[in-house]
C-alpha cells in the first residue's frame, strides 16, 4: 500500500476519537430537541456529506434503500422544518437537488453521535496553538472523503 503509515495512523487514531467522544447508542425514537426521527436524522446526515452541489434525491433513496416515494415524504416533513432547501438541477430539471440549511447542519451537529462535552474537554487537552489544526486536518480529511464519495457515485451506472 502506498499509505501504509498514514493508513494506520489514521486505524488507530479514529476509534480512540470515538471512543472517548460517543454518546450510547440510540434506540428508535424521536430526538426532543428537533423532533426528528432517527430515520430523518439519518437523512440529514447523508445530504450534509454530498458535494456542494447538493445530493440527488433518487441518489438518497438508491443509498438508503427505501423508496422514491417515502424519501420524498421525509424531504417534505425536513423541507417543513427548514432543514433543507430543494432545488432543480441544471442539466437535468427532473432531478432534485437537497441541501442542509444552516438550521439542517446545526441538527445534523447536534444529532451527532459525538457528545460535545466530551468533544470540548478533548479540544481543552491539545494546546492551544495546534486545535485550529487538528480540527483542520478532520476538516480536509472530511472533504476528500465527499470527494471520493461523489466519486462512487459517479461511477455507479
Amino acid at each position: 500500500m502506498k499509505y501504509r503509515a498514514l493508513i494506520d495512523a489514521v486505524r488507530l487514531a479514529y476509534p480512540q476519537i470515538w471512543f472517548a467522544c460517543h454518546v450510547e447508542h440510540r434506540t428508535r425514537g424521536q430526538d426532543r430537541e428537533t423532533g426528528l426521527t432517527d430515520r430523518e436524522a439519518g437523512i440529514l446526515a447523508h445530504v450534509g456529506v454530498a458535494t456542494a452541489g447538493g445530493c440527488p434525491a433518487t441518489t438518497l433513496a438508491q443509498h438508503l434503500g427505501i423508496g422514491k416515494s417515502a424519501v420524498s415524504q421525509h424531504l417534505k416533513r425536513l423541507k417543513s422544518l427548514g432543514f433543507i432547501s430543494i432545488s432543480v438541477a441544471q442539466h437535468d430539471r427532473r432531478q432534485r437537488l437537497v441541501m442542509l440549511t444552516a438550521a439542517g447542519r446545526r441538527a445534523v451537529a447536534d444529532a451527532s453521535p459525538l457528545d460535545g462535552q466530551r468533544l470540548e474537554q478533548l479540544l481543552a487537552l491539545i494546546p492551544t496553538q495546534e486545535r485550529a489544526q487538528s480540527v483542520r486536518g478532520l476538516q480536509i480529511l472530511a472533504d476528500a472523503a465527499r470527494r471520493l464519495r461523489a466519486k462512487d457515485v459517479g461511477s455507479v451506472k
